[in-house]
């Protein structure tokens, strides 16, 4: 979407400071303060990360670097340890 807009002196100067302060260029600006007062507006509607954040899921899991391509090895260690076989 294309938007054409006109600024106060005031406000340009905000823009301009933004931009200078995060080295954004006017969409990214634009996009974040439109992110950030949707939240204020909708405060219900959370991302995924919060929710699982909330849930206290994100950071609970302990294991080696790769277990996602080893998980089968890590399952039969421990359930060898759990319950070795006879």
């Amino acid at each position: 979407m294309e938007i054409a807009t006109q600024l106060d002196n005031d406000h340009a100067k905000k823009l301009a400071y933004i931009q200078a302060q995060t080295h954004q260029d006017l969409t990214e600006v634009l996009n974040q303060a439109i992110d950030l007062y949707y939240k204020q507006l909708n405060p219900t509607q959370k991302s995924p990360l919060d929710i699982l954040t909330e849930a206290g899921l994100v950071g609970c899991f302990e294991g080696a670097p790769d277990l996602s391509s080893n998980y089968k090895s890590s399952v039969n260690e421990y359930l060898d340890q759990k319950y070795p076989p006879e």
